[in-house]
């Protein structure tokens, strides 16, 4: 991993210079994000593909995320 980003706000994220994507979105509390995510392929979607999830408080995600955007609670997302 190339170290995170805490996102805590409603504002869109894309990873850091030097990372080209996010790995995995971890809840810190019960939250609410729209993910980005391209090319990968999830269970019954192929292709791009933007998301609204609810993330349980530990709760981890994994995959190929090019931008996250909270609509409420607080994650980490981890660099690729």
């Amino acid at each position: 991993m190339n170290g995170w980003t805490y996102i805590n706000d409603t504002g869109s994220y894309t990873p850091p210079t030097g990372a080209n994507s996010f790995m995995a979105i971890q809840a810190v509390n019960n939250a609410v994000a729209v993910i980005d995510q391209s090319g990968t392929t999830a269970v019954g979607v192929e292709g791009p593909w933007d998301e609204d999830f609810t993330l349980s408080v530990g709760q981890t995600i994994y995959g190929i995320f090019e931008q996250v955007t909270l609509t409420s609670g607080r994650v980490i997302a981890y660099h690729r």
